[in-house]
């Protein structure tokens, strides 16, 4: 008997629905897999890649490929008739996994975008299956090699590998094609799953050595972009042109016409161009220029989230247009980044919008030129009108250019800018090798997670940068809570987290007018995170810089604390998290230590002192003072005093101060040696 099974993936209302699988274990290889929205055939089950378009959701391209090995390889021009034997094999295993689970599996209907979780996970398991010289169906069925993937994924691909486990362990071994054998790993990747489910690990921010080190490589990428970028793109709008120019028999033919043309413009170049090339690695081939598009595209969307704390998809989607530059007080120019367009109730209509420094307009600038270079061979200037101006991504794909593979009546943001995608010298810049320190600090984040244990934190390792750690470190760091002690790492911030705290401060008419007004948007807006975990951030401050040190602490709150620590009454730090979290703890480092203060200090004899001196001198009930960090101004303060005219009121202001200092670390008064 014969049963017949439709596909069970979400479809529209007006889209035709793949032919159904009507008999056998297997699909035949001709067999129509989508259609196009007129009902003729879009795609069948043996090509390389299926058309999806039919089947994405708000009109978007789709294509899934089964080419999972190296992008620039021969063997990518689209002829399955140029395959090895092996890579055409496990081609057909990943077609046909596909395949049963769009057909044979139980359930609800899946979207094209779990389609595409689904399919990137099965591209890493023919990827890991190559390496070892062995089929897919090796991976499931042996143990030994499925377990070491188990152990070699991150959390999000260990989540997918168990759906897939979980999806063929369901169905008949005889649709399949092998039987399952659990691995000895398959508790621990069923609670990695589970645990990813349910987010129960805290995004881990960057350490700030590994933060501080990220930013610096990414400044030196930018800066090394910044003066070849017009000659990368005149290179590319000149090879367009003379592409264009070719008869049409030659346009269709192999690339290696265009990369002869390539060629010869490479002899034209610059040497700062020709050693920026060479520097990266990239060969003399037709898609290593798309190669270096892409990651000058990468590192402009990664200044981009570090610098506004952006979601991925938000970068992503950004318009062309999409940088405004507003005008302050005393001249002071502020700059906004303006998202695609989202509907509010009442039919009003509002851009997201998140504050940024130069860094981030650079690489605006920098993406803006990339995008050009795309959109000018397909005669298409981005429109900066409010209407449309959502039709043209600044991170358009290079897949787009004369030579590329994308097709469409809409062109579309390109999919792949993680940094998975680059080349080896821009992970090495931008992936610091962890070290022991690094671990350190992430245990005085979260203690209660085993940090040392996690494969992708292992010392020796390049840090697993994602744009999620991006998000939640600048949330983090961009505070005024002293909890960044790394000198250059402030410097970095500095500019940023002074924007952040005018635009994103609670009563900022900022936040009222383009955030809070909308709740569902303000819940995933880094407003609200940065504002959630400004508690937070104090907390870890005050843990490292008051409870965990053991120096004695001056001052009247520091002399109340050095009695709790004598007496073992120091606050549980879940305790103390949740009352900073609340607003009943507060702290705010100083030069002198701290101040617990949670409101702003009004003391009349604060005066235009930078040192809260006047603190020091009357016991303030909120002061927390160290003696070393004493011990540290005293030079300076000294120098200044010498500096001063004995008769003038500047000397009797600055000579108190020092002497108030003086007595406070109990030291004679020395020469300065500043």
């Amino acid at each position: 008997m014969n049963y017949s099974y439709q596909a069970q993936i979400e479809i529209p209302s007006s889209a035709v629905p793949p032919d159904p699988w009507i008999t056998g274990s297997r699909l035949p290889l001709d067999h129509v897999i989508s259609r196009q929205l007129d009902g003729s055939p879009a795609s069948k089950v043996g090509d390389l890649q299926w058309n999806w378009d039919a089947y994405k959701s708000r009109g978007r391209n789709g294509t899934y490929s089964f080419i999972y090995w190296e992008r620039g390889s021969a063997e990518t021009q689209g002829a399955v008739q140029s395959l090895s034997d092996a890579r055409l094999a496990r081609v057909r295993e990943m077609q046909h996994l596909m395949t049963l689970l769009i057909y044979k599996r139980n359930g609800i209907p899946l979207s094209s975008s779990t389609l595409d979780g689904y399919l990137t996970s099965l591209v890493r398991i023919a990827q890991y299956a190559e390496s070892r010289s062995i089929s897919i169906a090796d991976v499931f069925e042996t143990p030994k090699h499925l377990d070491p993937l188990i152990l070699m994924v991150r959390d999000t691909a260990a989540a997918m590998l168990f759906r897939w486990w979980n999806q063929l362990s369901k169905l008949d071994e005889t649709d399949v094609g092998f039987k399952m054998e659990p691995p000895a790993n398959l508790d621990e990747l069923r609670k990695r799953a589970d645990d990813h489910k349910h987010g129960k690990k805290q995004k881990a921010p960057l350490p700030t050595r590994t933060y501080s080190e990220f930013i610096n490589g990414l400044m030196t990428e930018l800066n090394a972009i910044e003066p070849i970028i017009g000659e990368l793109v005149d290179t590319v709008q000149r090879l367009a042109e003379e592409r264009n120019a070719l008869p049409d028999d030659l346009k269709k033919a192999d690339k290696g016409v265009i990369t002869k043309l390539l060629l010869s413009l490479r002899a034209t170049w610059s040497p700062e161009l020709l050693a920026y090339y060479k520097l990266r690695e990239y060969p003399n081939v037709l898609n290593s220029l798309n190669s270096s598009l892409g990651d000058i595209q990468r590192v402009c969307k990664l200044a981009i989230h570090a610098f506004t704390g952006m979601r991925s998809a938000e970068a992503a989607y950004l318009p062309y247009h999409c940088a405004e530059i507003e005008n302050g007080r005393h001249g002071n120019q502020h700059i906004v980044l303006a998202g695609i367009t989202t509907k509010l109730e009442g039919g009003r209509r509002r851009r997201a919008r998140w504050v940024t420094n130069q860094i981030g307009l650079l690489a605006v600038q920098v993406a803006q030129k990339v995008a050009s270079a795309i959109y000018s061979p397909l005669g298409i200037t981005p429109d900066n009108k409010d209407a449309v101006r959502d039709d043209y991504p600044l991170f358009v794909s290079p897949a787009w250019l004369p030579w590329g593979v994308a097709s469409g009546a809409k062109v579309e943001p390109a999919s792949n800018l993680s940094l998975a995608g680059a080349s080896d010298y821009l992970n090495a810049m931008l992936r610091p090798i962890i070290q022991e320190s690094d671990i350190e600090e992430l245990e005085q984040i979260d203690p209660y997670r085993d940090w040392r244990s996690e494969a992708e934190f292992a010392i020796g390792q390049p840090w697993p940068l994602k744009s999620h750690q991006l998000r939640r470190s600048l949330a983090l760091y961009a505070q005024r809570s002293g909890l960044v002690a790394l000198s250059s790492l402030r410097r970095q911030l500095q500019h940023i987290t002074r924007e952040m705290s005018q635009y994103y401060a609670r009563g900022s008419q900022f936040a009222r007018n383009f955030i809070e007004d909308d709740p569902q948007d303000y819940s995933t807006h880094i407003c609200k995170e940065w504002r959630d975990v400004m508690g937070e951030s104090a907390c870890l401050a005050y843990l490292r810089d008051v409870i965990f040190v053991e120096e004695p602490l001056l001052g009247g709150a520091g002399n109340f604390i050095e009695q709790q620590k004598r007496r073992g009454t120091i606050v549980p730090r879940d305790e103390m998290m949740r009352r900073f979290k609340k607003g009943l703890m507060s702290y705010k480092a100083n030069p002198l230590g701290g101040c617990t203060n949670p409101d702003d200090c009004n003391s009349e004899g604060k005066g235009l002192s930078l040192l809260d001196i006047h603190c020091l001198e009357d016991g303030c009930k909120h002061l927390i003072a160290k003696r070393s960090n004493i011990i540290k101004i005293i030079p300076y303060q000294q120098k200044l005093v010498e500096v001063l005219s004995p008769e003038s009121v500047e000397y009797s202001m600055e000579k108190r101060e020092l002497d108030v200092l003086l007595a406070a670390a109990e030291l004679p008064l020395e020469p300065s040696n500043v």
